[in-house]
């Protein structure tokens, strides 16, 4: 079954940092590939990538590119993530479709494990570099590969 999901994918020299931060996984813990890592902005759930894409791009044309930075390490059962120093509230509220029940936490997931609290605490002072994010992309997921839909453009604003 396709699910799809908004997203920030990693740049090459974000996702290039961190993987030079990582540390070797254990053998309990199943890395998750570097072509996997973004930042879930919302998830869908099987959808019609026609409608959510016109539906994402009006809901979201008005937004902010976002400065973002991925900083310290951290997990919830089964999951070890990095976290993401940024305020990606705004968007997370105007590109889903039902809040969820759990407060939003942006993160980008590393590694997959069957007990929770396993996480790197060598990564808790991890500091990545900042960039900006100027496209929300629309990803399909389905049997573990993850297609590009679509983007949709933010507001970059001007630097002085």
């Amino acid at each position: 079954m396709t699910r799809y999901f908004a997203a920030f994918p990693l740049p090459g020299e974000v996702a290039d940092h961190l993987a030079a931060a990582l540390p070797p996984f254990p053998p309990q813990v199943r890395p998750e590939p570097r072509h996997h890592w973004h930042i879930t902005v919302a998830y869908y759930g099987p959808d019609d990538p026609a409608v959510r894409l016109p539906w994402l791009t009006e809901r979201l044309a008005d937004h902010p590119a976002p400065r973002i930075r991925l900083r310290g390490v951290g997990g919830f059962p089964g999951v070890t993530w990095m976290g993401v120093d940024a305020d990606l509230d705004a968007l997370n509220d105007a590109a889903v479709v039902e809040k969820e029940s759990r407060p939003y936490l942006p993160h980008v997931t590393i590694g997959r494990q069957p007990r929770p609290g396993e996480w790197y605490p060598d990564l808790a002072d991890y500091t990545g570099p900042e960039w900006i994010a100027p496209e929300v992309v629309l990803y399909s997921s389905e049997q573990g590969r993850y297609t590009r839909v679509g983007g949709v453009r933010l507001r970059v604003e001007p630097t002085c």
